[in-house]
C-alpha cells in the first residue's frame, strides 16, 4: 500500500471482486471517507486475521457492515466471518487505476 496525499494506493489480490476489479490491479482509497454507503467498495480488516480485504458493502445496518465480493464463488466475506464494524473499515475505493 502506498500513500498519495490523503489517498492510498491498494493492490487487489485475488479474484473475489471480479469482474469489477482484477487481481494485480491498483485502486485509490480514501482512508477517511465522510460517508460509506451500500454499494461502495471498501478496504476492510478481516475480523480474526491480519489481512486487508477489498469488498463491496452490501448492507449497512445500525453501524454494522455486511461486505461481500462481487465474485461470490471466489470470495471470503461476511457470509463466512460475519458483520463488520466501522473500526474494520480502512477506507473507501474512490478510483480504479488502469
Amino acid at each position: 500500500m502506498w500513500i498519495l496525499g490523503n489517498r492510498r494506493r491498494f493492490l487487489v489480490s485475488g479474484d473475489s471482486m471480479k469482474p469489477t476489479l482484477e487481481n494485480g490491479q491498483f485502486v485509490l482509497v480514501d482512508p477517511k471517507p465522510a460517508v460509506v454507503s451500500e454499494g461502495d467498495i471498501v478496504i476492510c480488516r478481516h475480523p480474526t486475521m491480519d489481512l486487508e480485504l477489498v469488498k463491496r458493502v452490501m448492507v449497512l445496518e445500525e453501524g454494522r457492515f455486511f461486505v461481500q465480493g462481487d465474485n461470490v464463488k471466489e470470495s471470503s466475506d461476511s457470509r463466512q466471518f460475519g458483520w463488520l464494524t466501522k473500526e474494520h473499515i480502512c477506507g473507501k475505493v474512490v478510483s480504479i487505476l488502469t
